[in-house]
């Protein structure tokens, strides 16, 4: 099995060349390989190695400057560049023409682009809400392990008072003033 990775960021920034091959070889032995039989290429066209482009091999080279420069360059450009190159290329690189100039298909991909753009934010907000929620608890709890240490029982009415209060800034000055008030009643009144 080969596999090919594409990308246009670092997959590995700690690898110089903008062409790597994997294998699978043991861990105490690299030098022994499992198999001949699976190779994982990666190509990454990210601007730190697009120098090296003119050192691969035609074929491989032109593929790479089609993935890399067809939304880059005009189409003017783009002929120059796949000039005598691999049949296959050219035909890619029509596809992507004809499909540029394809309103129905253009407003797909920007409706896929928007859907992708979309659930990408939607997970940020929620991984961020989800921190934000998960803090809010975790103050929460300390402050009733603290108090419960302390004082031994917490009042129903106080720990509804708690658990009524969503300010994450409120909440942790109130987790430190657990440690530091005298007593229950002290520390219920700060909460008013």
């Amino acid at each position: 099995m080969i596999s090919i990775i594409v990308t246009c960021f670092p997959l590995f920034p700690q690898l110089e060349k903008l062409q790597n091959t994997f294998q699978i070889t043991a861990r105490d032995n690299p030098e022994t390989t499992f198999t001949d039989d699976l190779l994982i290429y990666t190509l990454e066209l990210e601007d730190t190695k697009l120098a090296q482009l003119p050192a691969l091999n035609e074929p491989l080279r032109k593929w790479l400057e089609f993935f890399h420069y067809s939304d880059k360059k005009s189409e003017a450009e783009m002929n120059m560049l796949l000039q005598n190159s691999d049949p296959a290329v050219r035909q890619a690189y029509d596809a992507y023409v004809r499909f540029g100039h394809d309103e129905e298909l253009r407003m797909l991909e920007d409706a896929r682009q928007q859907y992708l753009h979309d659930y990408t934010s939607d997970m940020e907000y929620a991984t961020r809400k989800g921190r934000a929620e998960g803090h809010t608890v975790g103050t929460i709890a300390a402050i009733f392990r603290t108090l419960t240490k302390r004082f031994r029982a917490i009042p129903e009415s106080l720990e509804t008072r708690i658990f009524a209060i969503t300010d994450l800034e409120r909440l942790e000055k109130l987790a430190d003033f657990a440690y530091d008030c005298q007593t229950l009643a002290e520390f219920a009144e700060s909460i008013k």
